[in-house]
C-alpha cells in the first residue's frame, strides 16, 4: 500500500495511479490530501501523516527539499540508469535550484507560453518572421510593423496579449516578469515599482497602446452560442491578428478545429523575455521516512518515464506537455523547441504578501496607468502614486496578518 499526499484523488487517479495500477494490479494507493494550511506549515503536517509519496506544488518541494524531508533522488537515478537526459533540460535545472543541487522529484508535465504567429500575414504586408529569444520590445516594434488603418469588420492587429481586454497593469507585469521584475519586496515589505526599469516597461505598453496595433478586446462568448462560433470569434484563428502569447492548449486548439473552422498557416518561437515562459506539474518526491522506498521509486519512475509519457502525449491534460523530450512532437513540423526554451519562474513572496493585498493593488494600478495613458498625469506620476499607494497597502495587509497571528 503507497501512501499518497497530494490535492485530489480522482485528479490522481485518473491521470497517474489508474494506469500504473493497471500495469501492477498488486500495487494500492492510500490518498491524503494536502492540508489546507501554509508553506511553513506543510512540513509538520509531512511528519505527522508518513506518506510515501508527495505530489507537490514547487514552493512546497523547495520547502520540504530545504527542510531534508524529501528522499535524495539521484542515488535511485545512478543506480537503476534512469535517463535524466531524456526530460527537458529548463526542468531538471528547475529541480535542482529549488533543491539546492539535487533532486527531490521530477514532474511528468508542463505548461509553457510561446509567441504564435500568423505566417499568412507576415508574408502578405512582407514582414520578417518572428524568431525565438526576441525581447518585448523587439516583438512590440515588430507588431507595430502591420498597418493600424481600416475598420473594425477589415482590419488586423499586429499583437493580441488578450482576445477580451488589454489591462495595462497586468500586461506590464507579463513583460516585468519576464526580465526578472517584481514589484513587490516580500522580505523588506516595500513596493519596487517606481524604478528606472518599470518605468520602461510602462512606457512600452502605453506606446504599444497608442499605435494601434494592439488587440484591445471583444465582447465576450454569450449564451447559447456553439464552439465553431466562438473560434470563429478568436481573432488569431480568425486571421484577424499576426502575433498572440499563449499556452500550449491554444496548439491543441489549432490541431483539433472542426471542418467548419479554417486556421491559419501558423507556427510558434519561444516567449518573449526568455523567463517565465514556463509552469511545472506536479512534482513526485518521496518522503525521507518512508518505508517504501523501492515501491515509490517504482511509481514516480513510470509516471516519468517514456511509456507514460507516449500515453500522456496522445491526450495531455489542459494543454500541459509531457516534460520527456522525444514525445513533444508534431506531425505538422511545428517548432515545438519553442515550448521549453524558457525557464520557468522563481515564485517569489508567496508566503508572505497577502491576496488581498494583490487584488486590492491591482486595481488602483490599473486606475493610476489609465490616467497615464489619457493624458491627466504623467507616466513618472502614475508610477510615484503606485509606490505610495501601494506601500500603504502593503503596511495594512502586514498589520492585518500581525493581528491574525496574535490572535491564534
Amino acid at each position: 500500500m503507497i501512501k499518497v499526499m497530494g490535492s485530489d484523488f480522482s485528479t490522481f487517479y485518473s491521470r497517474y495511479g489508474a494506469v500504473y495500477t493497471a500495469l501492477h494490479p498488486n500495487v494500492h494507493f492510500q490518498f491524503i490530501s494536502r492540508p489546507p494550511r501554509g508553506i511553513s506549515d506543510i512540513a509538520q503536517y509531512v511528519s505527522e501523516q508518513s506518506p510515501d509519496v508527495l505530489l507537490l506544488s514547487p514552493p512546497e518541494y523547495e520547502e520540504l527539499a530545504n527542510r531534508g524531508l524529501l528522499y535524495d533522488l539521484d542515488l535511485l537515478i545512478r543506480r537503476d540508469k534512469y535517463d535524466l537526459d531524456g526530460t527537458i533540460a529548463p526542468v531538471i535545472r528547475y529541480l535542482q535550484n529549488l533543491g539546492g543541487g539535487s533532486i527531490y522529484g521530477l514532474s511528468p508535465a508542463f505548461l509553457s507560453r510561446a509567441l504564435y504567429y500568423n505566417i499568412d500575414l507576415f508574408m502578405h504586408y512582407q514582414i520578417p518572421l518572428p524568431t525565438d529569444s526576441m525581447s518585448w520590445s523587439d516583438v512590440l516594434l515588430l507588431a507595430r510593423r502591420f498597418p493600424a488603418d481600416g475598420n473594425e469588420q477589415t482590419r488586423i492587429y499586429g499583437f493580441m496579449n488578450s482576445a477580451y481586454s488589454v489591462n495595462l497593469f497586468e500586461f506590464g507585469v507579463l513583460i516585468g516578469g519576464s526580465m526578472g521584475l517584481d514589484y513587490v519586496d516580500g522580505t523588506r515589505m516595500q513596493m519596487t515599482i517606481d524604478t528606472p526599469q518599470w518605468k520602461q516597461v510602462y512606457q512600452l505598453v502605453l506606446d504599444t497602446m497608442k499605435s494601434g496595433v494592439l488587440y484591445q478586446g471583444r465582447p465576450t462568448p454569450q449564451p447559447g452560442m456553439t464552439y465553431e462560433e466562438v473560434l470563429k470569434q478568436d481573432p488569431f484563428i480568425s486571421g484577424k491578428v499576426a502575433m498572440t502569447v499563449a499556452a500550449s492548449d491554444m496548439m491543441a486548439k489549432l490541431q483539433n478545429l472542426p471542418n467548419s473552422v479554417t486556421p491559419p498557416r501558423w507556427d510558434i518561437v519561444s516567449a518573449p523575455g526568455g523567463a517565465g515562459g514556463m509552469d511545472i506539474g506536479d512534482i513526485f518526491s518521496i518522503y525521507i521516512g518512508s518505508n517504501l522506498t523501492d515501491a515509490s521509486w517504482d511509481f514516480i519512475r513510470y509516471v516519468n518515464g517514456d511509456d507514460f509519457a507516449d500515453v500522456y502525449s496522445r491526450n495531455p491534460t489542459l494543454g500541459y506537455l509531457t516534460t520527456r523530450q522525444k514525445y513533444l512532437k508534431d506531425e505538422e513540423g511545428h517548432h515545438m523547441e519553442a515550448f521549453y526554451m524558457t525557464e520557468p519562474a522563481i515564485a517569489r513572496n508567496e508566503n508572505s504578501v497577502s491576496q488581498e493585498f494583490y487584488i486590492r493593488f491591482a486595481s488602483l494600478a490599473e486606475n493610476e496607468l489609465q490616467k497615464a495613458y489619457d493624458g491627466s498625469q504623467t507616466i513618472d506620476e502614475a508610477l510615484a502614486a503606485m509606490q505610495n499607494q501601494g506601500q500603504q497597502l502593503l503596511m495594512l495587509a502586514e498589520l492585518k496578518r500581525q493581528e491574525s497571528m496574535d490572535a491564534n
